[in-house]
């Protein structure tokens, strides 16, 4: 009695299906002894098992995708998060607070219309960014010809906006849905100073805005809510109820809305960047323009791994705050977040550090609005504050000795960037002690140092010196950041 073949089933690659296909080929055809490449017979299985390999190949990334864990595909993650009630976040756009200097020399009022733009101007030839006044009122700034000039504080986001986009029309069905033409959006949490989303029904009596929900499972019948997805790719789909779930707009109303593309890390720019006035004043020569402070809050839309290690532990808390950990994933998972961290005072007292994405200042509209996300989360008896940590200036003075084929210059800015990013925030975090061996780390692996001796490492306002034991010891609600850096250069090549 013949017995049954044993089946590998982990064996799917190519090679391993030729090998298999040749053992069953000598099995059931012993006269086939010629399997060179050239015999037709030979030819034939390589196609197969070439066929099978593509096949099996995208039969296990199918199989990867139905799972978070394994899933690559952006798309996957967003429905296999969906099922658990996660979103995962959009952009955010970085805010900053522009001064603008007009010259008071006429009597007519200065307006700047929702929508302005102004821009940074970029050194060789890098990118323009636009930074966009998203109110929802025209601001007036009143002149009365006086001479000098006039002051006004101005909040803008880097972001473009949409205004008055026509989705179309209703056509009275149920689970209407429309998609918004410009990406990538931008979603933000309610009562953010850059939530422009809105959509407006004009059913008779003129376009009236509607409510957006983040889902219409609690809407009644009558309500007048919508719903908003993001797909992988940034797009939005606006989604309404079916008189069960929220109402139906009448058939035949006009449908339309604004809303925020663009945003990202790359909008977090240094003080004194923005500069241009672009468009929506109505006298734009009047005016100069700046930004005294950084842009901070900027952050890319979140991506599958960060969905992945936020997601999970949000569902296990259903969105609720009791522990430190709890505070400290609710607060990261926040757009505009990029550290937290949680510290208990006391049973009933909690202080979540948080740094914004961009790094210091912590913008006072982030602040309250993850204030008030924060508290619908937590537990009735608790006191939460939201806090920015304290920055620590790490001073560093340091002897360089460049080899002589290397130019001095050039040796002093690699390592000058190389301490900085040493004390970044993208690599240092709240309470994270600085060490004097990472720092003869950093300077050693530049290209062309010979060798360092550093002769000042102290936190700010400490003096000069050295720091005890060569650490400086960073509290929790302190971030370390890079302090005055003093380099001396000797040897190498000066031109």
């Amino acid at each position: 009695m013949a017995s049954t073949p044993v089946i590998d089933y982990t064996n799917r690659d190519y090679q391993s299906i030729i090998n298999a296909l040749l053992d069953e080929a000598q099995r059931r055809l012993p006269e086939w002894t010629d399997r060179s490449a050239n015999d037709p017979g030979r030819v034939l299985l390589d196609l197969f098992a070439y066929a099978a390999d593509i096949m099996l190949y995208y039969q296990d990334r199918i199989a990867n995708e139905s799972f978070l864990s394994t899933a690559r595909e952006r798309e996957s993650v967003v429905d296999l998060l969906r099922l658990v009630g996660y979103e995962l976040r959009t952009g955010a756009p970085a805010a900053a607070e522009l001064t603008l200097t007009v010259k008071n020399d006429r009597a007519a009022a200065l307006t700047i219309a929702p929508g302005a733009q102004f821009a940074t101007l970029p050194a060789g030839g890098g990118q323009k960014l636009r930074f966009t006044y998203a109110g929802a009122k025209p601001v007036t700034v009143p002149l009365d010809g006086a001479g000098g000039t006039v002051t006004q504080r101005l909040p803008v986001v880097h972001a473009d906006m949409v205004a008055g986009e026509v989705l179309g029309a209703s056509d009275g069905q149920a689970n209407q849905r429309f998609r918004l033409l410009q990406g990538p959006v931008l979603l933000a949490p309610p009562a953010a100073i850059w939530d422009r989303m809105e959509v407006r029904v004009d059913e008779g009596a003129g376009p009236r805005p509607w409510v957006r929900k983040e889902t219409l499972l609690y809407s009644k019948p009558g309500d007048p809510h919508y719903m908003v997805r993001v797909d992988g790719q940034g797009l939005a789909t606006v989604y309404f109820g079916d008189n069960r779930f929220g109402r139906v707009p009448l058939h035949g109303a006009p449908i339309t809305a604004t809303y925020l593309t663009g945003g990202g890390a790359a909008g977090n720019v240094g003080a004194g960047t923005i500069t241009k006035v672009e468009s929506g004043l109505s006298d734009p020569g009047a005016v100069t323009v700046t930004n005294l402070t950084n842009a901070s809050g900027g952050a890319d839309a979140e991506a599958p791994d960060e969905a992945r290690l936020y997601g999970p532990p949000l569902f296990r808390s259903l969105g609720r705050a009791v522990t430190e950990a709890d505070y400290v994933a609710l607060a990261e998972a926040f757009p505009g977040i990029a550290r937290a961290r949680a510290v208990v005072r006391g049973w009933n007292n909690i202080d979540v550090f948080v740094l914004p994405q961009g790094g210091l200042p912590l913008a006072s509209d982030l602040r309250q609005r993850l204030q008030t996300y924060l508290d619908e989360r937590r537990m009735v008896t608790t006191r939460l504050w939201v806090r920015s940590p304290l920055p620590v200036q790490i001073n560093i003075r340091a002897q360089v000795q460049v080899l002589p084929t290397f130019y001095a210059g050039d040796v002093e800015a690699a390592v000058q960037a190389a301490l900085r990013e040493l004390l970044s925030t993208n690599r240092v975090g709240f309470g994270s002690n600085v060490y004097l061996s990472k720092v003869y780390e950093a300077i050693e692996s530049v290209e062309g140092v010979e060798y360092v001796t550093v002769t000042d490492f102290v936190r700010g306002g400490s003096g000069t010196g050295m720091a005890r034991r060569g650490i400086i010891e960073v509290d929790a609600s302190e971030v370390p950041q890079p302090g005055t850096i003093l380099l001396t250069m000797r040897g190498g090549y000066t031109p």
